[in-house]
């Protein structure tokens, strides 16, 4: 081979060394993340683009001939002030040396020894652009931009507030009219940073989330207080602004379950779902992610994941409320929770699963009542409701039990002991969680009152005895009891294919008396087609109908003693009507009130 075929070969070689380490570089950043979480200052970022000139006398050079310059950084997304490490690779295909010289078009280059630097970021947001220009021998430049994120004075926020029904709400929250107080004292850790803050008088925490050289766009927070422990993702970098806000309303939660309301810019995308986070204790007493445990619940299903534990359902029932149950083989069931679903937030559900074998060591325990402590305008028919945190015996429930009842107006009050709650209320349980005492005689209106529990000794189904109650108390102040409304009617004016054996609902919006249906009330059932009506009063209603009163004499359901045609159009007529609440108010403006509608085929 002669001398000319050899240097040929040789820049030809040259040529093609220069053009694999462009690519084989540029692949390398391309698999690199751009958006590195707190304390990643050690991985390398390349993101160079270049771009290549020569001086004009050099002009007729071979662009191939240029100098090849990579750039390197050691993170893509910095805080405000903070240093970076930057590093340039060039050669000269020629085999030449090159020069290499640094540029920003902001911050500081505040050390620069020939191929790496080191770069200060300013202390606004920004996004700046460090270049480094490699230029050979002939004049030839190549220049290298990296383009760095700067996060400036960024803020995550989160406002905590509870529900006042829960036993943990601010006792002294008699001077606000709201259904939900602030959290003073809960403890925020912020994972990312390992940071921790306590919420101040107004349920606040704050934390500066660009501190020196640590940067996060995404992390784990956990919120705990009293037996409330709450984890969950949050966003950090906002797309606009530099502050990020969340709210947290804790809600009534059960045993080893923490129930919370979430929105704010973290849970944009998650609004009207459910999450749960599944969890159980190790060795050491530390919760660890548990996989694999099955959500069921009204609104859906889902398996918590491997890594996080955590389910996510998609729901089609926001606000209303369901009931969840979890199971895994070998862990007790948790079931029958009912936890609150809102188009406008997402619920988090924080789950503590226990083995089989595991014996829990604490009392049983209250989780909240209604009417919450000091809250005003409470119907004078309205039950007091009391949550219980886990499924309760009742049958024995009231058996051993003490409440003081007075009625702070007049000073007088009233002892009820055992079984003589039976004679005030009537108890209606759901789920064995939920007890709802519904006075006989109502409350009177325009008037305080309080309760004290003196002592409760009742009974869990695993066993476990009630936590002690005594001097428990509850205020509360009635409302003005007005005439009572009808809310709705079904089916409604000019409905179609309507069932023939109904029911006709009638819905209000307090307590009726029962009796006050057949006192001077006269209905009118007209079936359209042929002409034929009936005026239904008194006893003549229950020939007609089956009547049925449910939701604490809130809901009349009216259903027909025979099948009704099909495809037949009957009108329902209220001519006149005395109903009164269970208090003795009548209801006005019902006369001549009517609805029509169409059944359904056969």
């Amino acid at each position: 081979m002669t001398g000319k075929n050899i240097s040929i070969s040789f820049f030809l070689l040259l040529c093609l060394i220069s053009i694999f380490t462009f690519t084989g570089c540029s692949n390398v950043g391309a698999n690199k993340r751009t958006n590195p979480v707190a304390g990643e200052t050690d991985a390398e970022t390349n993101v160079s683009t270049a771009t290549a000139s020569t001086d004009s006398e050099t002009k007729t050079i071979n662009s191939s001939l240029l100098p090849v310059v990579n750039l390197y950084a050691s993170q893509k997304v910095v805080g405000a002030g903070s240093e970076i490490n930057l590093r340039a690779e060039a050669i000269d295909p020629a085999g030449a040396p090159v020069t290499l010289t640094w540029d920003s078009d902001e911050g500081i280059l505040v050390n620069v020894n020939g191929s790496s630097a080191v770069w200060q970021a300013p202390d606004h947001t920004s996004n700046s652009v460090v270049s480094c220009t490699a230029t050979d021998v002939r004049g030839g430049k190549t220049t290298a931009n990296i383009e760095i994120e700067v996060i400036g004075n960024s803020k995550y926020k989160l406002n905590i507030l509870v529900d006042r029904c829960s036993l943990y709400a601010t006792v002294n929250s008699e001077n606000t009219e709201d259904d939900y107080v602030p959290v003073a004292g809960a403890r925020v850790i912020l994972k990312a940073f390992n940071e921790v803050a306590v919420s101040n008088t107004n349920g606040d925490v704050e934390f500066d989330v660009t501190q020196a050289e640590k940067i996060a766009t995404y992390s784990d927070i956990e919120v705990t207080f009293k037996d409330w422990d709450i984890t969950y993702r949050a966003k950090l970098i906002g797309i606009s602004g530099n502050i990020v806000k969340d709210n947290l309303i804790f809600s009534p939660g059960y045993n080893n379950i923490s129930v919370a309301l979430a929105n704010g810019d973290s849970f944009d995308l998650k609004k009207g779902m459910l999450e749960v986070n599944t969890t159980e204790k190790n060795t050491i007493g530390q919760l660890e992610p548990l996989s694999e445990v099955s959500v069921n619940c009204s609104a859906g299903q889902g398996i918590s994941d491997r890594d996080t534990g955590t389910a996510l359902i998609s729901s089609s029932y926001a606000g209303t409320n369901t009931n969840i149950r979890l199971t895994k083989t070998g862990y007790s069931n948790i079931e029958n929770c009912n936890v609150p679903l809102n188009q406008n937030y997402l619920t988090l559900v924080s789950a503590e699963m226990t083995r089989n074998d595991n014996i829990p060591d604490y009392d049983a325990n209250i989780s909240w009542v209604s009417p919450y402590n000091y809250k005003t305008g409470v119907e004078v028919m309205s039950p007091f409701i009391i949550g219980f945190g886990q499924a309760m015996e009742t049958i024995t429930a009231f058996d051993s039990i003490n409440l003081m009842v007075q009625n702070k107006n007049t000073g007088e009050h009233i002892s009820i002991t055992g079984d003589e709650i039976k004679n005030l209320f009537d108890i209606d349980w759901k789920n064995n969680t939920l007890v709802y005492l519904y006075p006989k005689a109502g409350y009177k209106a325009n008037t305080r009152y309080s309760i004290v529990i003196n002592y409760w000794n009742a009974k869990a189904i695993d066993g476990r005895y009630l936590k002690n109650y005594s001097g428990t108390y509850f205020e509360f102040m009635t409302d003005s009891d007005p005439s009572p409304q009808i809310l709705a009617f079904e089916p409604v004016n000019g409905a179609t294919n309507v069932s023939r054996n109904g029911p006709f609902v009638i819905y209000f919006d307090r307590s009726i008396s029962q009796e006050s249906l057949y006192e001077n009330t006269e209905l009118e059932v007209v079936a359209v087609d042929s002409g034929f009506s009936a005026t239904l009063t008194g006893s003549s209603i229950r020939s007609f109908f089956s009547v049925i009163w449910k939701s604490n004499n809130t809901e009349l359901r009216l259903v027909p003693c025979k099948t009704l045609s099909p495809r037949a159009t009957y009108q329902i007529r209220i001519k006149k009507c005395c109903f009164k609440s269970a208090t003795g108010k009548s209801i006005s403006g019902l006369e001549n009130f009517w609805t029509q509608f169409t059944t359904g085929g056969i």
